[in-house]
């Protein structure tokens, strides 16, 4: 009895662990072992690859760990100061706090003059291109008086993009007594967000800027991006590096329309930094081209009556669809894909994403009844 017993126990510690490993599977994405993120290895020690549309992480290295990110902080600073303030020609005086950051030999400031004044426009260049620490202070104390209101104002609005995991302490980056903080999953978020506004994304397109104070000092500023001049790994980003967060990037890149956010941080080189960016893109790419070769509509035909609808779709995506319909008088087709009859004929409805065109024929019959109906698809 015993023996039994025993031999029962074995058996069912047996078909748990099968079941186990079976659930494992099911539950396991079937291209897991195709995936073109699978295989990066990065020296960053922290990383994350997020789809621009959809916000799905795709990959991820330590994504949830605090971290000090250098001047990568200067997006949440251009973020708060587009959004507050009315117009991009706003004068701003330059204090003597913004004027003493950094010594007079340091590289990494525009070295403004005390009483001298800017317009925001010229100095979020100087911010997000030169990386230029004195000129976030003073977009800072510019926008809300000084430095730590205005950086409230940025806690709270780094809390509403959905960045669970950051305090920052300073607009600019830099080490200091007070608390500052952020994770690569985090900062996805923000250079999501920030690369979604039309100023700050033009602004980081840019190699070069020239501007001057209206004491008529000029000034011109180079991007630190070095991927902007590269063909075959351009990329929208930013950079940042310091003692604490060693080399950091993070940018935006796109293949035919599919773009995904890319996020290195604690990277002990330089070329660390942008050997992990250029595989991060190569992944991406790959990826990108996958996504595209399988995009398909939930329907390649359909038949629907005057004043009737039926819904299309692209299939196991979430990304923005341009609709358009060959002949608005038989049929038209709303930015979600929704098609409503309106004579009989045939025509043709185009969805184009990710830089693919595809087709559905419509045909659109009489209507014999006087209701409106609806046609629910999957």
């Amino acid at each position: 009895m015993k023996e039994y017993n025993r031999f029962q126990i074995k058996n069912c510690i047996f078909t748990i662990l099968i079941v186990g490993i079976l659930a494992l599977v099911v539950v396991s994405p079937v291209h897991a072992k195709n995936s073109a993120f699978s295989s990066l290895s990065l020296t960053g020690q922290r990383a994350v690859i997020m789809d621009m549309d959809s916000g799905k992480i795709l990959y991820k290295k330590n994504p949830n760990v605090h971290c000090h990110n250098a001047s990568t902080t200067k997006l949440a600073t251009a973020i708060v100061a587009v959004e507050q303030n009315k117009s991009l020609k706003k004068k701003i005086r330059i204090s003597g706090n913004a004027s003493g950051v950094g010594s007079s030999s340091d590289t990494v400031k525009l070295g403004m003059s005390t009483g001298d004044s800017y317009y925001l426009e010229d100095l979020l260049h100087a911010m997000l291109l030169k990386s230029a620490n004195d000129t976030s202070v003073a977009i800072a104390e510019g926008t809300s008086g000084s430095e730590a209101r205005f950086m409230k104002q940025v806690n709270k609005k780094m809390k509403k993009i959905g960045c669970k995991n950051t305090v920052f302490g300073s607009s600019n980056g830099l080490r200091s007594s007070n608390t500052h903080y952020t994770t690569a999953k985090d900062l996805a978020l923000i250079m999501r967000y920030a690369y979604k506004n039309d100023t700050i994304r033009s602004i980081m397109k840019k190699k070069s800027y020239s501007f001057r104070s209206m004491s008529g000092r000029c000034h011109t500023v180079s991007n630190t991006n070095a991927l902007l001049s590269s063909k075959d790994y351009y990329c929208i980003g930013k950079t940042g590096n310091g003692w604490t967060a060693k080399y950091c990037y993070t940018g935006v890149y796109t293949y035919k329309a599919h773009s995904y956010v890319l996020v290195t941080l604690g990277n002990a080189t330089d070329g660390g930094k942008w050997s992990d960016a250029k595989k991060m893109i190569a992944a991406c790419k790959k990826d990108a081209k996958a996504v595209q070769k399988n995009l398909a509509l939930n329907k390649t035909e359909a038949e629907i009556k005057v004043g009737s609808t039926v819904g299309l779709k692209v299939r196991k995506i979430k990304a923005d669809v341009k609709w358009t319909s060959k002949n608005k008088q038989i049929a038209t087709v709303d930015e979600n894909g929704k098609v409503t009859g309106k004579k009989v004929g045939t025509t043709t409805i185009y969805a184009k994403v990710y830089g693919k065109t595809l087709k559905c024929k419509v045909k659109v019959v009489e209507n014999t009844t006087t209701e409106t109906s609806e046609v629910v698809t999957d």
